[in-house]
């Protein structure tokens, strides 16, 4: 028969290999988002924070290519805020 300290070590493992888990997963993905927008970085010759810049201000026009550069940079700080957030996870 397991005792309740010993259920509580076992939902405490578990949890803490699903939040290990998520993190290996989103710093992969954080790792293909900056790789992906490197590559918008050098092919416009522009920094993704100065290009969202001018981008929201209107100043790029509307190409297709802008766009995907604007949801790979979100999706990137979206990662990163879920990445901070479980790295505060202590238990």
């Amino acid at each position: 028969m397991t005792t309740l300290k010993t259920k509580k070590k076992m939902v405490s493992s578990i949890i803490n290999e699903g939040l290990n888990l998520k993190k290996i997963a989103l710093k992969h993905s954080l790792r293909k988002y900056q790789s992906e927008l490197e590559v918008f970085e050098r092919k416009y010759k522009m920094k993704s924070k100065v290009f969202v810049k001018k981008f929201e201000n209107g100043i790029l026009g509307d190409e297709a290519s802008w766009f995907e550069w604007l949801f790979i940079y979100k999706a990137m700080r979206k990662t990163e805020e879920k990445l901070k957030l479980l790295e505060t996870i202590k238990l």
